[in-house]
């Protein structure tokens, strides 16, 4: 579907393409069929133009959801609390739909991708080794943005 930033350019094509007219027939001295296609591409040059100042958009609806679940592995998170996250991303990632894809991200310090998005629908204990000293929250939210899949609506789940 082909959308338009600036729609009310679009209205220049109507005295542009109005003056065409006129100047057409304006001009003598020209073979009919030379002034013709003359003015035949000057009017498409000009309508090129005005659709090119509208700023036309190609749009396509998104085809499912990558959701990528972003676990914290910090040393303030209790033993419970890791299996409680990695329990609900484990049945939301059981639970997703064919079209839908998801990933792990854990983080500490420095965050990790334990799981990229793909089409499956389990995944393993969490292995990866973080260091736990510390939370870099928008890192994490960072490395999961970069793992997004692109023609899909994106959802981060911050645990």
């Amino acid at each position: 579907m082909i959308r338009f930033t600036h729609p009310l350019y679009l209205l220049l094509a109507i005295p542009l393409l109005v003056a065409l007219v006129y100047t057409f027939r304006q001009v003598h001295g020209m073979m009919r069929v030379r002034k013709r296609v003359a003015f035949v591409l000057r009017g498409l040059l000009v309508l090129t133009l005005v659709a090119a100042l509208g700023g036309p958009e190609l749009r396509r609806p998104n085809r499912g959801v990558c959701t990528i679940f972003v676990l914290d592995r910090s040393d303030s998170i209790g033993d419970e609390d890791r299996k409680q996250s990695e329990e609900f991303a484990r049945k939301a990632i059981e639970s997703l739909r064919e079209d839908d894809v998801a990933g792990v991200v854990a983080f500490g310090k420095n965050p990790m991708v334990e799981e990229s998005p793909g089409g499956r629908r389990s995944i393993g204990p969490i292995t990866s080794k973080i260091d736990g000293t510390a939370s870099d929250v928008a890192a994490a939210v960072r490395l999961a943005t970069a793992t997004m899949v692109e023609g899909k609506a994106m959802h981060i789940v911050l645990m």
